[in-house]
């Protein structure tokens, strides 16, 4: 919210109501969630909180006496210094704010103050990711700051202050709003280290290592040393580099350090880090990259927001025309976005009219802009709540619970035994490292920095690599159209005249435009109704409008210089080549073509006419709507239908004469709206937009893996259909309804083939009958029928003219049914619902996107999006329950040696804790994704039965197997039990620790082996031979260990050394590996299908989407399904 928002009266005591005092009637509080201006809460919860002088003393007086160990614990969880040493208190006399947001952990925030000359009152405020929220006194709350788009000024409002502001009143906003950059911190090397270093799992690594080193395990030790100075060096760097490249970014972006602001009648020079909201900036002519947002007063400018949206196409910017009285609030985002150049957008033309210049009201600055959004979605990406995650944690601290169970009954054993304190606490203490693996973290994180190198190789960059997992959860993938699944540009097929025709035919299609009169009105809207514009010597603009224009091989003249095209009479002229009349078109005015209005209308002035003429062209439902009811033919309905379905991009143009005395000066200040009524149909215009070739090939492959695919366009019904058709999204045999509501606002289903089939005769639980609706509908369904919009999204797959707001409603309703979204577009028009993606990829060339954490040149990357997120996902599972068995290998094999009096070998922890482990776990995670798409989901839930069940199987299976070992030893007549040690005598050299260890050697690599053998989402082990290596080595050492031991590996191993009289019994000691290979290749396959295939598993993991499916399919009427 701006600063302005507490006072609507008077911008400028605005600000002075963040301060002022007296205001009655609104309690204070203690608790807070910050809204945006929409009232849409933004998870966002604040309790403040302030500190007595006591609280104070007694927090320094405990981190002193405990050697600063507490700062650790806060640093970790902020909330707990907060809850022991602040007190909570009203938000009017806060000192710090507690800040949650919803899948976030808790940040403690201080509040700041900054004072104003002659005012009492300082403002207060506090900073959080980027953000700035300020203390208002009349609503006595903290609001979020964002300029002037702050969703209460108006459009009038704004462009009626083309004075700008004082010098006063700059200075005291400077204060509010801070300079005009993007600080990025980038801290020195060792600091960021640092703090990397102090993460809870490397800080347990480092606690393990000096235990390990007073154990006399020192090698490892090192190791470990080494892999964590690695880890967090090589991610340090990583952070590092990303913030350089931010900050180079930001500092490269300032081709100008100096602006031109105007107040009043005067100018002066300024530094664009000095720029606030409110100031009124001259925009150079060329080669200008904005620094701020801001809004167009006066003439046009051409730019490229590539950066931004990844839309490559330069747009035109112009300055709107506003009645003083309107009320329509400023909306840069939607609305108003052709109206409002974005910092970092590059300016490639400026335009104006005569002697004016081309103004611009500065609304947002630094932080608060689009690129400083951009740079928050890269700095802070959106945190997702995910099973895999959660879940992982969850076991990490059950294995903390039950390495606390272990060191009580080993001290037990070691008292009984005698042992010294020194003895007991090291035993008890290395019980933790044994049941926690302290490299976990870094043997997941090493899984998606592989994903993302071979992703990198693809040219698909990732700015939130957390997501990479995420994506192996897709259920849904949702295409944009034009761009996305077709090319960007288009052909034309041919036009139908429609002018005065009562009834048309197919036959009257005009295919060569140029056939067509040189004085048509037609040919004419064909060749002024764009907005494209001369860049050296090159005509640029849509695509749309490129391929219409070029059409009719006529020329485009822009007079005068680049930056002067504007004279008093028409700013662009175009004219048939080598033409035998003297006949040309003047372009007085454009009205730009939005996705609200869905058309775009040009006033113009043909050479000598007395009058000028209006054309306008755009969607046929929305030109027709302004268009007189006789100028249409009787049948128009049914030739769009036919073409739509057909497939063609079908635009509409229309005509109007406009009367002699009006001028060029009301041409300039007219508004739309009394330009488009009244008008006549010309005719029909007819593209083609060709599928991409990738196109049907990643929509089988997707289909072919279950995953539902949808399309949502701007594009006409009928034509979405006939396109989601050809690529594969329909079937080309299903039967497709339009969801439609009749005049007493009651749903009705109408077939695409029959216009007599309604709601009544439609089965919506028949496999073959697919749904598509368009934005206006889904309006209408979400306001009067919210309970039945599950069950429709569930047979809907494609949404036409869809809004930008509509897609985002459309991807947010989807994931409220339980569905993992993929939004695949090209971050134009799709930019909020790439962002609302649980997955979002934006088709640029860029490295970064404000819309999506993923970039990528076309659609082939989003089943390699998924491939590598379902490898990922899988190969994360793989590594932690391998690393969790490890674990409890090694947990097992000490605790029965322990209650046996013996104990476990430095050399045989090293050599289980380095070559064996660490080389399966290399190996294991550089499995690369399946060739195809399997039907079969990955399971995410490490706490589901399928997953918990079998776990806890294989645990109890290793557990068995080593007590096993133990009992067929004592069945051997020779065996003669070990004397327990005693006191703090270390016994390894025993039969029980050669049985142990010796069989769980290879209880290790049967594990890997039998978990690497899924090969549904990754290839084959046969591939890696690094792995298969590993387990070829792994295997002989192990043999030589148990069954045939020289003499040099028994001394080094403490192991018995072979004899004839063991011989035989060592090799009878190979079945039991055998016998953990077959009860693990069962529990692995037989029982864990068993488990994921029970009706009952089933039911508890059904998401809402599969219930309601369920329902419609058992007959029950669609519209009686509680959802």
């Amino acid at each position: 919210m701006s600063s302005w928002n507490c006072c609507k009266k008077d911008p400028k005591k605005a600000i002075k109501g963040f301060r002022l005092g007296g205001y009655e009637g609104i309690a204070s509080q203690i608790h807070q969630i910050i809204e945006n201006d929409e009232g849409e809460a933004i998870n966002l919860t604040c309790n403040s909180y302030r500190q007595s002088g006591f609280q104070k003393l007694a927090y320094y007086f405990v981190c002193i006496i405990f050697f600063g160990i507490p700062l650790l614990f806060f640093r970790w969880y902020p909330p707990l210094e907060v809850y022991i040493f602040w007190k909570k208190c009203f938000l009017d006399d806060a000192e710090i704010v507690l800040i949650k947001e919803s899948g976030m952990k808790a940040a403690k925030r201080k509040i700041s103050t900054v004072q104003f000359e002659n005012e009492e009152e300082p403002l207060r405020f506090f900073s959080y990711k980027l953000q700035k929220f300020v203390w208002c006194n009349l609503s006595r709350q903290f609001k979020l700051l964002r300029g002037l788009a702050d969703g209460v000024n108006t459009l009038s409002g704004l462009c009626s202050a083309p004075d700008g502001i004082s010098h006063q009143e700059r200075n005291r906003r400077l204060k509010i709003y801070d300079s005009n950059v993007v600080h990025i911190k980038v801290e020195p090397f060792w600091k960021i280290w640092m703090k990397n270093a102090l993460y809870p799992f490397i800080v347990f690594e480092a606690l393990s290592v000096i235990l390990w080193i007073f154990d006399e395990y020192s090698f490892y030790a090192f190791f470990v040393i080494v892999y964590s100075l690695v880890t967090v060096t090589v991610s340090t760097r990583q952070e590092r580099m990303k913030k350089l490249r931010l900050h180079n970014m930001v500092s490269a972006s300032k081709l100008m350090s100096k602006i031109i602001v105007r107040h009043k009648n005067e100018e002066y020079e300024c530094d664009v880090d000095d720029l606030v909201p409110g100031d009124v900036i001259k925009i150079p002519p060329r080669g200008f990259q904005m620094p701020c947002d801001a809004i167009l007063l006066a003439g046009s400018c051409i730019v490229t927001e590539s950066d931004l949206t990844g839309e490559s196409a330069p747009v035109l910017k112009t300055s709107p025309v506003v009645s003083p009285d309107s009320r329509e609030t400023y909306s840069p985002s939607s609305v108003h976005m052709r109206h409002t150049l974005f910092c970092g957008t590059q300016i490639i033309q400026t335009r104006y009219y005569g002697d004016d210049e081309v103004l611009a009201i500065v609304t947002q600055t630094g932080r608060i802009t689009a690129k400083g959004q951009l740079i928050q979605a890269i700095l802070f990406p959106k945190e997702l709540v995910f099973d895999f995650f959660d879940e992982a944690m969850k076991c990490v601290i059950a294995l903390f619970c039950l390495a606390g169970i272990a060191m009580i009954y080993s001290t037990y054993v070691f008292i009984l035994r005698g042992s010294s304190l020194e003895t007991l606490l090291l035993r008890t203490l290395d019980l933790v490292t044994i049941t926690v693996p302290p490299t976990l973290p870094g043997a997941m994180l090493a899984v998606s920095m592989h994903s993302l190198s071979r992703l990198k190789k693809s040219k698909i960059f990732c700015s939130s690599h957390p997501r990479i997992v995420v994506a192996g959860k897709t259920k849904l993938v949702c295409f944009d159209k034009t761009g996305t699944l077709t090319e960007e540009g288009l052909d034309v097929w041919g036009v139908l005249p429609c002018n005065g025709v009562q009834n048309l035919s197919e036959e009257e299609v005009v295919k060569d435009v140029t056939t067509l009169e040189k004085t048509s009105k037609l040919l004419a809207a064909l060749a002024t109704c764009h907005s494209l514009t001369i860049i050296d010597k090159q005509i640029c603009g849509d695509p749309l409008d490129t391929s219409m224009f070029g059409a009719t091989k006529w020329e485009l003249e822009e007079a005068g210089e680049d930056t002067q095209k504007f004279d008093l009479l028409s700013p662009t002229v175009v004219r048939p080549k080598r033409s035998e009349i003297p006949f040309e078109i003047g372009i007085i005015k454009k009205f730009a073509f939005t996705s609200t209005t869905q058309n775009m209308t040009v006033i113009c002035r043909v050479l000598g006419a007395p009058n000028m003429i209006a054309f306008s062209k755009g969607a046929p439902e929305k030109v027709m709507g302004f268009c007189k009811p006789e100028s249409l033919p009787s049948n128009i309905m049914e030739i769009l239908e036919h073409y739509t379905s057909s497939g063609f991009r079908v635009i509409a143009l229309a005509h109007k004469e406009l009367p002699r005395k009006f001028s060029w000066r009301q041409a300039q200040r007219t508004r739309r709206e009394e330009i488009e009524t009244d008008m006549n149909l010309l005719g029909i215009l007819l593209m083609q937009n060709f599928l991409k070739k990738e196109s049907g090939q990643v929509i089988k492959e997707l289909n072919s893996a279950h995953m539902k695919c949808i399309m949502a366009t701007g594009d006409n019904i009928l034509t979405a259909v006939s396109v989601s058709q050809e690529c594969g999204i329909l079937p080309k045999s299903c039967t497709v309804a339009t969801l439609q509501f009749d005049e007493n606002q009651e749903i009705v289903l109408e077939s695409l083939r029959s216009s007599q089939m309604k709601r009544r005769q439609f089965d919506l639980g028949n496999d073959s009958l697919y749904l598509a609706i368009d934005g206006n509908n889904w309006s209408l369904l979400r306001t009067h029928f919210p309970h039945l919009v599950d069950i429709i999204l569930l047979k809907c797959v494609v949404f036409a003219r869809m809004s930008p707001l509509h897609k985002t409603q459309l991807i947010t309703a989807y994931q409220s049914l339980g569905y993992i979204v993929t939004m695949c577009g090209d971050g134009a028009n799709d930019c909020g619902a790439l962002k609302a993606a649980h997955v979002g990829i934006s088709l640029t060339n860029a490295e970064a996107s404000i819309a999506a954490p993923f970039t990528g040149p076309d659609i082939t990357g989003v089943v390699k999006i998924i491939k590598e997120g379902r490898c990922a996902l899988v190969t994360s599972f793989i590594l932690f329950k391998f690393m969790a068995m490890y674990s409890m290998i090694q947990f097992f094999s000490v605790m029965i040696l322990y209650s046996r009096g013996a104990e476990m070998g430095t050399n045989q922890f090293l050599y289980i804790d380095l070559p064996v482990t660490w080389s399966l776990v290399v190996a294991m995670g550089r499995l690369e994704p399946a060739e195809n798409l399997s039907p079969k989901s990955p399971n995410s839930k490490i706490l589901s039965a399928a997953n918990i069940i079998p776990l806890l199987l294989q645990i109890f299976a290793t557990y068995f197997i080593q007590w096993l070992s133990l009992i067929s030893l004592k069945t051997q007549e020779w065996y003669t039990p070990v004397t327990p040690a005693v006191a703090d005598e270390e016994l390894v050299l025993s039969w029980e620790n050669t049985v142990v260890y010796g069989v769980s050697c290879y209880q290790y690599v049967i594990l890997a082996f039998v978990y690497c053998l899924n090969e549904d989402h990754q290839k084959s082990m046969r591939r890696n031979w690094i792995l298969l290596l590993s387990f070829f080595i792994m295997l002989v050492i192990n043999t030589s260990l148990l069954v045939i031991p020289c003499d040099y590996l028994a001394t080094l191993f403490q192991m018995q050394p072979w004899s004839q009289e063991d011989a035989f019994f060592r090799v009878e000691l190979l079945a039991i590996p055998l016998l953990h290979l077959l009860i693990t290749l069962f529990i692995e396959s037989k029982i864990t299908d068993w488990i994921e295939n029970s009706y009952i598993v089933r039911r508890k993991n059904m998401d809402r989407y599969h219930y309601i499916e369920n329902k419609l399919k058992s007959g029950t009427p669609w519209q009686f399904i509680e959802v």
